[in-house]
């Protein structure tokens, strides 16, 4: 035990990155927002197909809010939204956070299209010509593909971490022999309307028994002490630690 701040998300990190770590989650999907990043995706296509300065200064600025909307989407399902808020993260500060979620976020991203929007926006000079916002609208749209599937899932409700250790010597009578596997399980509950996390940890054993008799192996498995839990503020939490969580949680996770 690690006293009074035992449970954290740094133990529960090193609890993923053991090669004898298993992880599942629960997923909950959810519509963020009543405009999403594909609607203003098509909004900068039908902006390109009018031809009109306005419809090239329409679609730059659509294809950039598709790129803008997905991004505080993966930032909110990923539990960030509070940071965000509270610091007022600029688009290349929020498109490095993504990268290190696990999500593409391309530089050509936050160099290409912020100075061409920045341009038309800051310095009001005429858009570029039809060719180039193409690219915009196809560099939004190969974004918008890439990260459909971290957005997909939705938010994480739920997740279990277990580590089991090495076998300890368990009983040997005539007729069985006992095996034993010690090992511990962090559960985490994410509330996420309150931005709270909540953290359970307990210790067990599983305990196997081989009946040589009748050829039969029994599983069983065993709560050792009463679960230790704790409620993390997730803005009150370490921020690199809680986007590192978030990513390993993810890659690691299963249905």
């Amino acid at each position: 035990m690690q006293g009074d701040a035992f449970p954290d998300l740094q133990d529960v990190f090193n609890a993923l990155t053991k090669d004898e770590a298993r992880c599942s989650a629960s997923w909950e999907k959810a519509q963020l927002y009543e405009l999403g990043p594909w609607e203003f995706l098509s909004f900068a296509r039908q902006d390109l197909e009018e031809g009109s300065e306005r419809g090239l200064l329409n679609g730059i600025s659509n294809a950039s809010r598709a790129i803008a909307c997905r991004v505080d989407e993966i930032l909110t399902l990923a539990n960030l939204r509070p940071f965000v808020t509270r610091e007022r993260w600029s688009l290349p500060y929020k498109l490095e956070v993504i990268k290190k979620l696990g999500c593409p976020a391309p530089n050509v991203l936050r160099g290409y299209i912020t100075s061409i929007r920045n341009v038309l926006e800051h310095e009001y000079k005429r858009p570029p010509e039809l060719a180039q916002i193409r690219y915009v609208a196809d560099i939004a749209e190969l974004f918008l593909s890439a990260t459909d599937e971290f957005v997909g899932r939705g938010y994480m409700r739920s997740a279990e971490v277990v580590v089991e250790h090495e076998e300890r010597a368990g009983e040997r009578e005539r007729w069985k022999e006992t095996r034993v596997f010690p090992g511990e399980s962090f559960a985490l509950d994410f509330e996420v309307e309150i931005a709270v996390l909540k953290l359970s940890y307990s210790q067990f054993e599983r305990i196997n028994v081989w009946n040589r008799r009748t050829t039969t192996l029994s599983e069983q498995k065993r709560r050792l002490g009463e679960p230790i839990m704790r409620t993390l503020r997730l803005d009150n939490c370490n921020k690199q630690q809680l986007v590192d969580l978030v990513r390993v949680l993810r890659e690691k996770s299963t249905l």
